[in-house]
C-alpha cells in the first residue's frame, strides 16, 4: 500500500518508529521523489477491513471484536506517545490478520492524512452502515447506536464497548424474565384451561378414528380394484402377461408426498478452467464476489500451490461483467501475461488467461 503527499518533513515520531517496532502499526518506509513523499507499507499476509467485510459480512459479534481489538491497539500505541491524529482510520487503511477466533489489528501511521480519531471512526462506522443487512433489526439498531456515539466529542473506545455490554445485560435480564414466566406457566392450570384441554383431546380422538376408518376403506377398495384389474388383464392377454408381476397397493402410496426426482441445477455464468499439470480443480463462479487463495477460510477457490497467497485475488461480477482484482499477493496476479497492481481491477473477457502465482486458469 502506498500513500503519497507533499509538504512533509520528517519528525521525531517517524524516526522513533523506524527504531522501534510497534506491534499494532504497519511497518513502513518513505521515499522522496522530487517534492513528493511516499509512504510504503508492508501489508503482506494481511487483509484490509473493507476486504474482510465484503467477504464475510457484518455481525454484532464482529463489531464487538473490532472495537475491542481497536481499543487494545490504541492502548499499545499510546505507550509510544504518538499523536492520535497521525493514525489514518479508513476501511482501506485498517488491516487485520485473523487467526481462528483471535484478531490482530494493524493501523496505519500516516502524518500526511491528519484526522481526529472521532472523524476517522465516523467514516468507518458510516461504511458499516452501508454494508449491514437492514433486515437484521438488532444489527441495524447497534450500528446506529455506534454512529450516534461517534458524534459526541467526548468519546473513547470503552464507550463503544459499553453498548455491547448493555445489550448483553439486557439479554440476560430478558432470559431471566422468560424463565420466570415459564415457571409460572407450569403451575396447575385453572378449571377453564382444563376444560379446553379436554375438548382438544376429544377432537384429536375423533380425527384419529376418522383417519383410521378412511385408511381401512382405501385398503379394502384397493384389494377389490386389484382383483378387477387382474381379471381384465387375464381376459385380454391370457398368455403374455404374468399377473404375479403386477402389484397395486394403494395403502403404500396414499397420502405420501410427491418426490422431486431431480434437483434443479445451480445456476452459474462463469467458469475458471485449470490449465496445467498440477493437482488443481475447475471452479464455477457462482457469487458476486468470488475469492481465490490457498487458505480454505474465506476463499471460494482454494489453490494448493505454495506460490499462491492465502488471500490472493478476487473476481467481481457487476452487471454481468467480470473484473479481477489482486489482493496484495506475494507472487502477483497476471491477466494474459500483464501483472496487476495492488487493488487494480481489470475487466475479464472469455478465454482470458489468468495466472495466480504459478497456477494458470482460463475463464469462460
Amino acid at each position: 500500500m502506498i500513500i503519497e503527499g507533499n509538504g512533509y518533513e520528517s519528525n521525531y515520531e517517524e524516526q522513533m518508529l523506524r527504531e522501534n517496532e510497534v506491534n499494532n502499526l504497519l511497518s513502513f518506509y518513505t521515499i522522496k521523489i522530487n517534492q513528493q513523499i511516499q509512504f510504503w507499507y508492508d501489508i503482506s499476509g494481511k487483509r484490509s477491513l473493507r476486504d474482510c467485510v465484503e467477504q464475510e459480512g457484518i455481525t454484532e459479534e464482529m463489531l464487538e471484536q473490532f472495537f475491542r481489538y481497536m481499543k487494545m491497539a490504541y492502548d499499545k500505541i499510546n505507550q509510544y506517545l504518538i499523536q492520535q491524529e497521525h493514525i489514518y482510520l479508513s476501511p482501506d487503511a485498517i488491516y487485520l490478520n485473523k487467526k481462528t477466533s483471535q484478531w490482530f489489528i494493524f493501523l496505519c501511521y500516516c502524518p500526511l492524512q491528519s484526522q481526529s480519531v472521532q472523524m476517522g471512526l465516523q467514516q468507518v462506522i458510516e461504511y458499516f452502515l452501508t454494508m449491514m443487512n437492514p433486515q437484521n433489526e438488532n444489527l441495524t439498531k447497534t450500528c446506529y447506536e455506534l454512529y450516534e456515539t461517534s458524534l459526541h466529542e467526548e468519546m473513547c473506545y470503552q464507550t463503544y464497548l459499553d453498548i455491547f455490554q448493555d445489550k448483553e445485560t439486557n439479554l440476560l435480564s430478558q432470559e431471566a424474565i422468560n424463565s420466570q414466566t415459564k415457571a409460572c406457566d407450569t403451575i396447575q392450570p385453572s378449571q377453564t384451561d382444563w376444560k379446553d384441554n379436554k375438548k382438544q383431546q376429544e377432537v384429536r380422538s375423533i380425527n384419529k378414528n376418522f383417519v383410521d376408518y378412511l385408511l381401512d376403506w382405501v385398503q379394502k377398495k384397493g384389494r377389490e380394484w386389484r382383483q378387477k384389474i387382474e381379471q381384465m388383464i387375464k381376459s385380454l392377454f391370457p398368455e403374455k402377461v404374468a399377473t404375479n408381476d403386477f402389484v397395486f397397493d394403494p395403502s403404500n402410496s396414499i397420502f405420501k408426498p410427491t418426490v422431486l426426482m431431480k434437483e434443479e441445477q445451480e445456476q452459474y455464468s462463469g467458469k475458471l478452467e485449470y490449465i496445467g499439470n498440477q493437482e488443481e480443480s475447475d471452479y464455477f463462479i457462482k457469487k458476486e464476489i468470488f475469492c481465490i487463495g490457498s487458505m480454505e477460510e474465506g476463499n471460494d477457490a482454494v489453490l494448493h500451490s505454495q506460490a499462491v497467497s492465502r488471500h490472493h485475488a478476487r473476481i467481481i461480477r457487476q452487471n454481468g461483467v467480470y473484473y479481477i482484482e489482486d489482493k496484495n499477493s506475494t507472487n502477483g496476479t497476471y491477466v494474459n501475461g500483464s501483472l496487476l497492481a495492488y487493488h487494480e481491477t481489470k475487466q475479464l473477457y472469455g478465454l482470458d488467461e489468468i495466472r495466480f502465482g504459478d497456477v494458470c486458469y482460463r475463464i469462460h
